[in-house]
């Protein structure tokens, strides 16, 4: 009996078949390894006013000296500045944005302020599976009218679920005299519409603490953004 061997195109069909299949488990296995490294990313936008620690901010809580830190009120952060962190399986992205108002002459048009709000919104909401904004404010001083009008400017780009994101950074805790939340209560009307903006969301980050205190600073803020269910981004 002769043995029959299968036509040409019947070895190709079954190939391409196989192809196909082997390409598929591929796909899949590389959605489910990004799907779950995804439900650990944070994405972390820090803003606010030239001289409030924006970028010393960013360096506790990376655990390093990511972004550069000027002295006086000259602004050292004139272009976005993005760096990384993984701890424990969970990933950390920090955004350091430019001012606003730089006290420098950098000053920005309303046109650029909006692109570079609207690009670092997207960045964080499409790299991460939660992120949060945080508004550096100094809590040793008065909070002025000039942050105000920058923050309600930088609110009204970025639209009205910058709330369910939103949490107040209390920088230079070193420096606070008296108990925070008796500041909060004899605050003024501007930090306290800020705060109700937040839903009561603060934490107060001091750089002059040793190491492991710092971490528990970094720890309390990952906390906050796990526990809060708005800062979802999918």
């Amino acid at each position: 009996m002769e043995a029959h061997l299968p036509a040409k195109s019947d070895v190709e069909l079954v190939n391409n078949q196989a192809s196909k299949q082997v390409a598929k488990c591929v796909s899949v296995g590389i959605m489910a390894h990004a799907q779950g490294s995804d439900k650990n990313s944070i994405a972390i936008v820090i803003f606010g006013k030239t001289g409030n620690g924006k970028s010393t901010l960013g360096n506790i809580i990376m655990g390093r000296k990511s972004f550069p830190v000027g002295s006086g009120m000259n602004s050292t952060t004139l272009n976005r500045k993005t760096d990384n962190r993984t701890e424990e399986g969970i990933h950390l992205k920090v955004i350091d944005t430019p001012d606003f108002i730089s006290l420098n002459g950098h000053d920005r048009s309303h046109k650029d302020l909006t692109k570079e709000v609207k690009f670092v919104k997207r960045e964080a909401k499409e790299s991460s599976a939660r992120y949060a904004v945080l508004l550096a404010i100094r809590c040793d001083i008065r909070y002025t009218n000039e942050e105000y009008d920058i923050y309600k400017q930088f609110k009204k780009i970025w639209g009205r679920n910058l709330r369910k994101h939103l949490i107040v950074a209390f920088t230079f805790g070193d420096k606070r005299s008296s108990n925070i939340k008796k500041d909060i209560e004899n605050a003024s009307d501007a930090l306290k519409k800020v705060l109700t903006n937040a839903k009561g969301r603060f934490l107060v980050f001091s750089d002059l603490e040793d190491t492991n205190t710092k971490e528990e600073q970094v720890e309390k803020l990952r906390v906050m953004i796990r526990d809060s269910k708005g800062m979802k981004t999918r």
